[in-house]
């Protein structure tokens, strides 16, 4: 019971914190620009929304042409992600990469661009 009731505590500080920081970035843009900026309630999810809107306006332009979409069941399919530091150049590069039984999905963290997909 006590941990829950400070967990709460720490919960409503960190809540006046985030307020504060974000008053002290939304000051600076209201004082430049001379009128008020309205953060909608939900403004963290905001790009979530936003990809949703286009998907549906993609989805009324080009109606039932096959998409990419790997379906729901993709977070039951068991990734593998492993690293390897290429040796190409004096960077010594940490490589990223997913896969799912051969194939390789996606890798990333070269500097140089080699193993980007």
């Amino acid at each position: 019971m006590r941990s829950q009731a400070l967990s709460q505590i720490a919960s409503l500080s960190s809540r006046q914190e985030l307020e504060e920081r974000r008053q002290a970035i939304l000051s600076p843009f209201e004082d430049t620009l001379n009128t008020p900026v309205t953060v909608p309630p939900h403004y963290d999810v905001m790009g979530a929304i936003g990809a949703a809107l286009l998907a549906h306006e993609y989805m009324e332009i080009n109606g039932d042409r096959p998409t990419r979409f790997k379906g729901w069941e993709v977070s039951e399919v068991d990734y593998d992600t492993s690293s390897f530091e290429c040796k190409g150049c004096p960077n010594l590069c940490e490589v990223v990469q997913i896969k799912v039984g051969r194939e390789v999905l996606a890798r990333w963290g070269g500097r140089c661009g080699k193993w980007e997909m």
